[in-house]
């Protein structure tokens, strides 16, 4: 059974860097994405899902808003220490 899971900013700004390519396997809370702020603050996006990176749907320099798409994760189901 395949489980997607979405990822979406929680911020308004803009991607700083994205942390991860398709095909990487991550493991729960790795940084994922990094957005400056546009107080100039910056935050870090992850998620507590370990799973393989399906698709990246920003890049570097992207605006984003709270609830635009960054990531979708093939959730591998484990339950680890951390989930």
């Amino acid at each position: 059974m395949k489980v997607l899971e979405v990822v979406t900013s929680p911020y308004f700004g803009e991607v700083e860097k994205v942390n991860i390519q398709s095909g990487d396997y991550v493991y729960e809370w790795a940084t994922l994405v990094d957005i400056k702020q546009p107080n100039g603050e910056l935050k870090q996006v992850s998620i507590a899902v370990s799973g393989i990176i399906e698709d990246i749907k920003v890049e570097e320099g992207e605006k984003v808003t709270p609830g635009k798409v960054l990531v979708f994760i093939e959730d591998d189901l484990k339950i680890t220490g951390t989930d």
